[in-house]
């Protein structure tokens, strides 16, 4: 049954997605699922493979039966919305959670091509916690201008560099350094708070912060569990303060411990979309960040650039070169987080 097939495909993926440490066995059960499927042509019409956009290769859709070359490529490069929703994976800061933001889990490797040489990419070597607690205040400052142009970018990298040293001098044992999303966001929150009473935005001690502050530093002892328990719960409920400076410290670290980017400029420079799209195919990509974007728009130009005497694969565009396509008033009201999306495509002509 083509129906209960494709139920089954969204459950296994769904509950992949949610669970923290996922394996290599577990992710094979969606070949299992391939493996017990009918064979008639509306059930083989999709086929899941984990992987990076640098895996897509001839041999890989050869390996799933496809032809070697396709009529389409469509990438999305945003996240996937079970990921946020799910406090366990630690990507989102109106959740407490672990300090994670993995989008694999497993141990597999992705070799990607970055410059002219290749590089190998363990998904799992990083959790955004070992960036929060180990890199210095420079590196951080410059991690939150790069990938997300934090203005207080200085600030929050000096915050968070406090905040652990302080931790050290307190801590008895050994240091753990920041360990939560709602940690992470408290120092941010914190910080901004600092800046902007200082520079006279906004009033001093507007927000209670000493109440909050004893879930992380109790003054004389640590709090009790349940205690703790409940003002954890309470922050999370209240509506995140400097919201947008927050946003942009767990997108910068989320792209950072994910080579997001990396993975993005590896598919255009190993000729992907060159290699596997047949005369009149399209490549169509969605960015939802403008680093991602930049890097699209780029690769695209090259592409459609190419003299059509020269060898090999020619492009034109689909869609506006400079704008790109942009979600309609309705579409955002219909889904809030189209709001940042930016839609490129390009057809090839030879």
């Amino acid at each position: 049954d083509p129906e209960a097939l494709s139920k089954a495909r969204k459950r296994l993926v769904k509950e992949l997605d949610e669970k923290p440490n996922a394996d290599d066995d577990e992710y094979a059960e969606i070949e299992d699922v391939e493996e017990a499927a009918p064979s008639n042509a509306e059930s083989s019409r999709a086929t899941l493979h984990l992987g990076s956009f640098a895996d897509i290769s001839p041999g890989l859709l050869s390996l799933y039966s496809f032809p070697l070359k396709v009529n389409g490529i469509l990438m999305d490069c945003g996240m996937n919305s079970f990921q946020i929703e799910n406090k366990q994976r630690g990507f989102s800061f109106r959740q407490h959670g672990p300090l994670d933001m993995r989008f694999d889990t497993t141990t597999r490797s992705h070799e990607v091509l970055a410059g002219q040489s290749h590089r190998k990419i363990r998904p799992n070597a990083d959790k955004a916690r070992d960036i929060v607690n180990t890199r210095s205040a420079a590196e951080l400052s410059a991690l939150f201008a790069e990938r997300a142009d934090e203005p207080y970018a200085d600030e929050i990298a000096s915050s968070i560099v406090e905040w652990r040293s302080n931790e050290q001098k307190r801590e008895r044992k050994a240091p753990v350094g920041i360990r939560t999303t709602l940690e992470l966001r408290y120092v941010v929150e914190e910080c901004i708070a600092a800046v902007l009473a200082a520079e006279g935005v906004e009033p001093k001690e507007r927000f209670p912060p000493k109440k909050f502050y004893a879930m992380w530093r109790a003054p004389t002892k640590r709090l009790p569990k349940r205690t703790k328990d409940k003002l954890i719960k309470k922050y999370a409920e209240r509506k995140p303060r400097h919201v947008n400076h927050v946003m942009r410290v767990f997108q910068a670290l989320r792209m950072e411990v994910n080579d997001e980017l990396l993975h993005i400029q590896s598919f255009f420079d190993m000729g992907i979309a060159e290699r596997c799209l047949e005369v009149g195919g399209r490549l169509v990509m969605i960015a939802f960040h403008p680093g991602e974007d930049e890097i699209i728009r780029k690769g695209m130009e090259n592409m459609v650039k190419k003299k059509e005497e020269e060898e090999g694969a020619n492009f034109k565009w689909v869609t506006p070169e400079v704008e790109g396509l942009r979600p309609t008033l309705e579409e955002v009201k219909m889904n809030g987080r189209s709001r940042s999306a930016r839609l490129r495509a390009v057809e090839r002509i030879r």
